[in-house]
């Protein structure tokens, strides 16, 4: 496809614009790792590794609903697989493993979210029960704290999610648009054989 010929004197310009040959993948793949994913990813494994560690502490003495509903469980070993998937998608160029790190991101980050709601509710001291009420003021405290740790690092989730589906969305969106190159040819222009118009 070619643009219009400019022609000054004794020099000729063309413009051409053509599309790239490229695989649209590696597009794709060039725009989610400029997020950076492998530390993104990292941070998601290590996210889940802490919630999980910090939950477990909490099991000793069960009286928050965020110890009840388990989500400290479930929810941290689905941080640590979103954070696989998006280690994964980062090092490999395979537009699966990035469709698959958007649609795990996305589900973390609603998990996320609820756990930190649940945990906040806890840290506030709602829905903490307690039966024996003269140790309820030591476990209360501790409890508080230990919930007010977890929703902080729930938040801390919810951000590194949506910015892995946010970069993982540009890369699958942006994927079949190929750049277009545009060349300029600068060439001599034709001499004419007719000679100049002789005025008088």
């Amino acid at each position: 496809m070619s643009a219009p010929v400019i022609n000054e004197g004794t020099m000729m310009v063309v413009t051409r614009v053509q599309p790239v040959t490229m695989p649209a993948i590696a597009v794709g793949n060039h725009a989610f790792i400029k997020g950076y994913p492998l530390a993104l990813g990292a941070t998601q494994i290590m996210i889940g590794v802490v919630i999980l560690l910090s939950g477990i502490v909490m099991v000793v003495y069960p009286a928050t609903i965020g110890v009840y509903s388990g989500i400290f469980v479930w929810g941290a070993l689905l941080y640590i697989v979103a954070g696989s998937l998006t280690v994964a998608a980062g090092k490999y160029d395979s537009r699966c493993l990035v469709n698959g790190a958007l649609a795990v991101s996305i589900v973390t980050t609603v998990i996320s979210l609820t756990a930190a709601i649940l945990h906040g509710l806890d840290t506030a001291g709602i829905l903490i029960y307690c039966s024996n009420y003269s140790m309820c003021y030591q476990y209360m405290t501790l409890s508080q704290g230990f919930s007010g740790i977890l929703a902080v690092f729930n938040l801390l989730m919810v951000a590194v999610s949506i910015t892995v589906a946010g970069f993982a969305c540009n890369a699958t969106c942006s994927c079949c648009n190929p750049p277009v190159l545009t060349e300029m040819v600068i060439a001599e222009a034709p001499k004419s054989t007719d000679p100049p118009p002789t005025y008088s």
